[in-house]
Formats: structure tokens, C-alpha cells, sequence
């Protein structure tokens, strides 16, 4: 996606030279914003672990055993001893700049950091270790709707310092029009945060990523701690997510979801595709159904709220059930038959999903004691990241969950 940026300048006037005709030279202050870049070196050199400590920007979570990895948008990955489900307790925080998605596959954590991709041993989770790297993967992405990208061999982060500077110009003598006040990037407003891209999935010994806006990088990892890239699929269409699910890739793209086969995981295959309404619609898939949440006024634009419940037994032609409208849908996950949806500060709800074309009739719970961003119900517990806790949730009984632990989520200000 493309920001576009228009640059306007301060001029503080600071004195005036008036000739004998109707031009006046006049001197003025101006106040440029100059883009701040950054050495790679300083990127690389920055991983490290210190003592655990509390949440600020949570982003992705993955569940490993009894540990939790969360990630922090831009900052790194904590790391969370879970074996206590009552008391979790921060046991080590892994720093990675620019880290936005990860996965662990046989005690390796892969984790983005701006335009690389960071193998990390997490056997001992109290003193995870920096083991490979793959420098030069990736060329952009963006952390809370701020857009990175790389720039003759250097990163751009969306950073700006300012420089004061004067300059003489000619202006009409009788002409007292205001000036603008001072220099300013503009950017398209967004009633929320787009946090950043979900870059990675697995498939057996195989790492897929979205590497570029319209590429998806297939890597081998035979090697656990280096993987090799061996394949790049270029799609006609920009890339945002990467959902994994069987023999199956669902991407989400600018033109909707486009799915991938990966029964061969050295070589996806596209299948087919079905279009959606932006790229920033959230996708999850059980037993041929598709969960699809589009959300008004987004990074990616739109201005509708529902959800798609979608058959994609025929992969080829994949069919629309039925929409239901929703109020603010964030994310889902199902542990049929049952469908947890978040919807921001409207709460959390629970349906039953067994009939497909009446779920709206079958509503069992709305939480809305809680703001819900994301959901992960992993057997009988349900993980929510809400805005100012990470809530863990007993859904033995669907319509009364009872909270078993939260844990702070400290808000930043932006």
C-alpha cells in the first residue's frame, strides 16, 4: 500500500527588504522535517534478552508447551511461564528491533526484525540465544500504520528530525495571505491501529513468508537455525497475511484472499482466489469454512462490518454462505462448535456456529466487560488481548466464562 505524503513548510518571517516597486524581498525562518535514517549495523546488533518485565504493545501470540511467546509491536518477543495458568509469571524478554510476527518450530523462535529474519533458541526460555540470521529478506512493512521500508542500503522508520534554515524570497508587498505555519508530513487518518504484517507459517520442515508486497518466500529449514531460501512465488496482487491451515495457504491480499496448495511444501500452487473487502479483513479456517471479519475504517480503508462465513470444500470455486453484520469485528478462532469473535469495545461473543445460515440466532454470550483485539482458544482456554489486559478464560461452560488470570498490559501513549 501506498502513502502518499505531502510536505508543507514553516516561514516565520524575519525581516524585510522592500524594493522601490511591488515586489519586496523579505528573509525567512524555515523548519524542514528530514527523514532519519539508520545503519543496518545498528539494527543487527541489537538483539539481546533481559529480565522479563510488563507487556506495553502486544501483538501475536504463540503457545508453546507451557510457555507463552508475545510478542511486542517494533520491540521483541516476551517470554512467559504458563505452567501455572493462575499465575503466569515473566520469565525473560527477547529484544529484537522491528519485530512484528514470529513462529516456533522445534525450540526455534523466527522472528522478523525489520528486513531480516532471526533464528533464536528458546530451549532454556529464561536465556533464549541469537543462533542465525538471514539478512535482506524483507524491504518494507509497517508497525502500528507507520510504514518502514529499506533505502539505499540503510531503514527508513518512518522518523523525522527538523532543520531550521533561511532563505530570501520575493513576495507581493500588498499581498497579506497567511502562510503555513510550519512543515508537516500528512498522512491518511485511521480510527485504529493496523499493528503490522503476519509474515510467517510452516509446513513440515518448510518457513513461508511474505517477503515482499507481492511475493511469498518459501525456506528451507533442514538446518533449523539457517534457513535456506529455495522458492519465490510472485503474485499479481499486494500481500498482507498468511494464514496456514492442512494442505492449505490462505493469503491475504489487495484483491482478497488468494489460496495456495502446499501439499508439495517445497512448491505452493495457486488454487484460486475470492474477493473480500481489504486486505486487512482477519481469516480463520476449521473443517472447510472460512471466518472471514471485514472492519469499517481501517489502514486499509473500507466501510463495512460483518462476518463472511465462507464453504471452501471446492477449493477451485470457493462459495459464500451467508454474511451476518457485526459491530467492530477485530479477529476470530473456533473451537467448534463454537466461534469466538472480538469486537474491540464492544466486548467479546460467543456463537454457536453449528448451523452456518442462522448463527445470528444462536448468540450465546456477549462479554462486554472486557475490549477484545485478538483471540486464541487452544482446548478448553481462551487467550484475549483486550487494551489494558491479556485475559485467560475457562470456556468449559460457552455461555459463562470465568476468568482464570490476566495479565497488565501497560497502555502507551502515542
Amino acid at each position: 500500500m501506498k502513502k502518499f505524503l505531502l510536505f508543507l513548510t514553516m516561514i516565520l518571517p524575519v525581516s524585510g527588504l522592500w524594493s522601490c516597486r511591488d515586489k519586496c524581498k523579505e528573509t525567512r525562518l524555515v523548519v524542514r522535517q528530514i527523514p532519519i535514517y539508520h545503519p543496518f549495523s545498528e539494527i543487527r546488533s541489537g538483539v539481546g534478552v533481559i529480565a522479563g518485565r510488563e507487556i506495553q504493545d502486544p501483538g501475536k501470540i504463540v503457545v508453546q508447551g507451557n510457555y507463552l511467546f508475545v510478542n511486542e509491536i517494533k520491540q521483541g518477543v516476551h517470554v512467559i511461564d504458563n505452567s501455572d495458568q493462575e499465575n503466569p509469571r515473566f520469565i525473560s524478554f527477547i529484544k529484537i528491533p522491528g519485530n512484528g510476527d514470529m513462529v516456533v518450530r522445534d525450540n526455534i523462535l523466527y522472528a522478523d526484525s525489520y528486513s531480516d529474519i532471526v533464528s533464536i533458541d528458546v530451549r532454556d526460555p529464561a536465556h533464549p540465544l541469537e543462533v542465525g540470521r538471514v539478512n535482506d529478506v524483507f524491504y518494507s512493512g509497517w508497525f502500528n500504520s507507520v510504514q518502514w521500508s529499506v533505502v539505499t542500503e540503510r531503514l527508513f522508520l518512518g522518523e523525522y528530525d527538523e532543520k531550521y534554515e533561511t532563505e530570501v524570497i520575493e513576495v507581493d508587498c500588498e499581498d497579506n495571505t497567511p502562510v503555513p505555519t510550519r512543515e508537516v508530513v500528512y498522512t491518511s487518518p485511521v480510527t485504529d491501529r493496523m499493528k503490522a504484517v503476519s509474515r510467517f507459517a510452516f509446513k513440515d520442515k518448510f518457513l513461508y513468508s511474505i517477503i515482499s508486497w507481492g511475493s511469498l518466500g518459501v525456506f528451507d529449514l533442514e538446518t533449523p537455525a539457517k534457513p535456506v531460501s529455495t522458492n519465490r512465488k510472485v503474485l499479481e496482487s499486494t500481500l498482507f497475511s498468511i494464514v496456514p491451515y492442512r494442505n492449505k495457504l490462505f493469503l491475504g491480499s489487495q484483491n482478497g484472499i488468494v489460496l495456495y496448495d502446499n501439499t508439495d511444501p517445497s512448491a505452493p500452487q495457486k488454487i484460486s482466489n475470492f474477493p473480500l473487502g481489504t486486505p486487512c479483513d482477519q481469516v480463520t479456517v476449521d473443517d472447510d469454512i472460512a471466518y472471514v471479519t471485514l472492519r469499517a475504517n481501517t489502514f486499509c480503508g473500507g466501510n463495512t462490518n460483518k462476518l463472511d462465513i465462507i464453504d471452501i470444500s471446492d477449493n477451485k470455486v470457493p462459495k459464500l454462505i451467508r454474511s451476518y453484520p457485526m459491530e467492530s469485528p477485530w479477529a476470530t478462532s473456533v473451537d467448534f462448535p463454537h466461534l469466538y469473535l472480538c469486537e474491540g469495545d464492544k466486548g467479546l461473543k460467543v456463537f454457536d456456529v453449528s448451523d452456518k445460515t442462522e448463527i445470528d440466532k444462536h448468540l450465546l454470550l456477549v462479554k462486554n466487560d472486557i475490549v477484545a483485539y485478538s483471540v486464541i482458544a487452544i482446548g478448553k482456554t481462551l487467550l484475549v488481548t483486550g487494551k489494558d489486559f491479556l485475559y485467560q478464560l475457562d470456556t468449559t461452560n460457552p455461555r459463562d466464562l470465568r476468568e482464570i488470570s490476566k495479565i497488565p498490559v501497560k497502555r502507551v501513549v502515542r
